[in-house]
């Protein structure tokens, strides 16, 4: 259903536009003249029309809003309103119960593209994940990237830097600034604390004599060539050593997003094995009191755990609810908050193909996690056509001001090579219906 409002000759007139599931069919106009003291179609009209919805269960006793059944947010997976049994969807997302995010054809942004996609993949760098904020001090997009030297070393964290670069618009081109923190950290997340203090969630374990890799065109080794057998130039190496010690990740704090970082271990209280908590910070508005998302095994899998601390800068943080928040299992998980509830975006592994799982809570305590992807392995990148990778992984969601979902970040790659081909890309969402 639609409702429109405009005046005629006085007349305050609502239209109703009843949506039934084969077309949109105009019922009638339904005039009434308001009190004498307003003078226009306004929101204040709008609001005196509630009882619009009583009409509509007269005149289309059959249709619903977005066409999924609901009797509350939570059924439309927090990401629309339940209005009249049915989903009413925010811009980002489409489906029944809004439970597909709308993306709009998408954007590499490290390395950056010599030639369009998917035919550049670099011989050396590869970025498998980012984390992207926009400066109101210079006016520009910071992206903190994952990279490796793809040829030399094994999976995507070996010798792993994360890479400072800026840009102007959010979708590049990115020109390199520095590396932000040195071999070996992973999986960067950037949020703002209530203090103002930048803070660059990840996990490490400080590593020397590996292959640094960058991106930057300028770098001499950028578009060196090692043969990936080549023994002389690979070393055994555990991809569960971040932080080489139980639950511990890290926080790089800095009042500039141009640095320098102060580096603060933090370990996260729990009764099991933590060895890689791919941890993402949630600051909770005017307080203090920090969530942290993580990463932990079970039962020879992964899933998704939730933790906090009164303070960013804690030593400790102690786990919210159950350590096994929801049976799906995954990993890399992004953390945000809205007026709805709590989210969870993570890489999801009981499906090979819709990659990105998702999960929700009004209180952060009690959570469902939805059978199906929010995304899949395919993205579209506008007339140079779509892709399909071997693997999408490493999600961050990207906000606008009024905190709506401006664009999704992920790490993608082509080939199933552990790191060669990977590359971070930015992929849009619908921002109006």
């Amino acid at each position: 259903m639609r409702v429109s409002c405009f005046r005629f000759k006085g007349l305050s007139i609502t239209v109703l536009f009843c949506e039934s599931a084969s077309s949109s069919t105009l019922m009638r106009p339904v005039m009434s003249r308001l009190r004498s003291s307003v003078a226009s179609c306004s929101w204040q009209t709008f609001q005196r029309t509630i009882l619009i919805s009583l009409i509509l269960s007269i005149l289309c006793p059959s249709i619903s809003a977005s066409g999924g059944n609901c009797t509350t947010s939570l059924d439309c997976w927090l990401n629309g309103d339940c209005v009249s049994s049915g989903c009413v969807c925010d811009a980002a997302w489409d489906g029944g119960n809004c439970e597909v995010l709308s993306q709009l054809p998408g954007y590499q942004i490290w390395p950056n593209p010599l030639v369009p996609p998917p035919n550049n993949i670099s011989q050396l760098a590869s970025s498998w994940g980012a984390t992207v904020v926009h400066s109101d001090v210079d006016g520009l997009w910071h992206g903190y990237f994952d990279v490796v030297c793809g040829n030399l070393t094994w999976m995507h964290v070996e010798g792993a830097v994360i890479v400072h670069a800026t840009a102007k618009t959010i979708q590049g081109p990115y020109t390199f600034h520095d590396v932000a923190l040195p071999q070996e950290s992973i999986n960067p997340h950037i949020v703002r604390a209530s203090d103002g203090t930048w803070l660059l969630a990840h996990c490490r374990h400080p590593e020397q004599g590996v292959p640094q890799c960058t991106g930057n065109y300028s770098d001499a080794d950028f578009g060196a060539f090692f043969p990936k057998t080549d023994p002389t130039r690979r070393k055994v190496f555990d991809p569960s050593a971040c932080g080489k010690m139980n639950g511990v990740f890290s926080i790089a704090s800095s009042s500039d997003l141009n640095g320098p970082w102060q580096i603060h271990d933090a370990t996260i209280r729990a009764n099991t094995p933590l060895p890689n908590p791919n941890p993402t910070l949630l600051p909770m508005p005017n307080s203090t009191q920090v969530y942290l998302g993580f990463t932990f095994p079970a039962d020879g899998n992964e899933y998704i755990g939730l933790a906090s601390a009164p303070t960013w800068d804690s030593d400790d943080y102690d786990l919210v609810g159950d350590l096994m928040l929801f049976d799906q299992q995954g990993e890399d998980a992004f953390l945000w908050h809205s007026q709805r509830g709590f989210h969870f975006v993570f890489h999801r592994f009981d499906d090979d193909v819709n990659v990105g799982g998702y999960a929700v809570s009004t209180d952060g305590k009690t959570w469902i996690g939805t059978p199906h992807g929010i995304y899949n392995l395919t993205v579209s990148f506008g007339d140079r056509g779509s892709t399909t990778f071997m693997r999408r992984e490493r999600p961050e969601m990207l906000f606008n001001p009024d905190g709506s979902i401006s664009a999704l970040l992920t790490g993608v790659e082509l080939y199933e090579d552990y790191g060669h081909s990977s590359l971070s890309i930015l992929t849009p969402v619908r921002q109006s219906g």
